[in-house]
């Protein structure tokens, strides 16, 4: 799945992957073809990627939580450092 949306990304954002990989480029045009027509077989509407993102009211919580233990670790090792000296 991963991989998949790599190469979605890459092809969409990423001019130099595209003139590395051509063979890749012709792939995903090759499976959004098919993604496509199997999409207007069900009678189902195409979604852009953007608009299946839902936004979350917690964003950033996490990342906040692992920067303020960081910066403790930084302080504490910079005490460790200065008694060490002393």
């Amino acid at each position: 799945k991963l991989a998949a949306e790599s190469l979605d990304y890459n092809v969409k954002n990423n001019k130099v992957f595209c003139n590395l990989f051509p063979e890749y480029v012709e792939l995903w045009e090759k499976r959004e073809e098919e993604r496509k027509a199997k999409l207007a077989e069900m009678g189902l509407e195409d979604v852009e990627e953007e608009k299946k993102i839902v936004p979350s009211g917690k964003t950033g919580e996490v990342n906040d939580i692992f920067a303020f233990g960081a910066g403790i670790v930084a302080i504490l090792s910079l005490l460790v450092a200065i008694l060490r000296f002393i």
